[in-house]
Formats: C-alpha cells, structure tokens, sequence
C-alpha cells in the first residue's frame, strides 16, 4: 500500500548494515515485485482507496514504485550514520510507532479486499474483528498478501539475521550475556 511501502523501504535499507547491501537488495526487489503484483491483483488497495485507481493516469504508480530504491538507499545511508551514533533503536522505534498509528487510522482499508466503489458504499461497519479479517483473507487480495506476505517476511528475516546488533536485541542478550 502505497502509504505504507516507502516507510518499509526506507526500513529495510536502514537495517542493512555495512556489507549486507547485497541481501538488502535482494529483499527491496522481492519488496518491489510484491508491491506491482499486488498493484495488479488490486489497484484501488495500493491507493487504500483513497482514490480511484481506474482515474489515475498508469504513470502515477510507476513513479511511486520507482521512489523505492530511493527510500532503500536513504535508509541504508541513514543507518549508517544512526548505528555510529547508537540511535539505531530509537530511529526504528520512532518509525514502528508511526506506522502502528498510521494503521489504527487506516486498518478498516488495509483489511478490505474489494474495489473503491464497493468500498465506499459498503453497508455493513468495519470494526475489528475475526470476522472482517477473515473476510478479507477469502479475497483474491486476501490470499495474495497473505502468500506474499509471509515469502517476504521470511527474506526479510535474512536481513534481520544478519544485522547482529538487531538479532542480539530481539533475543534479549546484553552486553554481558554475549560470547
């Protein structure tokens, strides 16, 4: 979803370290193809249907999905520095917290699976639920995220590994408890 996607690109670069460019890479082509195949299945969710896919000219998304690598490379930049610093953690916080509240406001159209028109004349409330969730997961979208999801969460983790400051953090090891 294009509101989401540049803040994971900017992630993924920034959790590269320093000669683990090439698995970063690897993760914002996976990242990339996964964005225009889902753009594909359904456009009006990539714009969460804010607008109207079938009004915006072709050229629009293109642009957008070409600003990825951008964002990739900022974030790789951006956490060099940041690591120097030791700010890793706070930048990641700060940009997790974001994007958590960036979902709360827009969870009823991450989870829809329709078109733009169904979504705005959808009778029945979006609130949260198995139910609207599991709804969405019957979607061709659905399915889609879903599949795509977890091929890419499971690249991602490669990134992750890598980065022995972040693993080390995840796994609550300190300073003392290392080898």
């Amino acid at each position: 979803m294009f509101l989401y996607d540049p803040l994971i690109c900017f992630l993924i670069g920034f959790g590269s370290q320093k000669g683990e460019l090439r698995r970063g890479i690897f993760v914002i082509i996976l990242f990339i193809i996964l964005c225009v195949a889902s753009f594909a299945v359904n456009p009006d969710w990539m714009f969460m249907f804010f607008l109207d896919a079938n009004l915006v000219p072709i050229y629009i998304p293109l642009f957008i999905f070409m600003t990825y690598p951008i964002f990739f490379v900022l974030g790789y930049f951006a956490g060099l520095i940041v690591r120097s610093r030791s700010m890793f953690f706070l930048v990641v916080s700060a940009i997790l917290s974001f994007m958590f509240l960036l979902f709360l406001f827009t969870w009823d159209r991450a989870f829809f699976g329709g078109s733009f028109e169904e979504f705005h004349h959808a009778t029945h409330e979006r609130e949260i639920s198995f139910d609207y969730i599991a709804s969405f997961l019957r979607t061709e979208t659905g399915i889609f995220v879903l599949i795509g999801g977890g091929i890419f969460i499971i690249a991602t983790s490669s990134v992750v590994a890598g980065d022995k400051k972040l693993r080390n953090f995840l796994l609550g090891r300190t300073n003392e408890h290392r080898r």
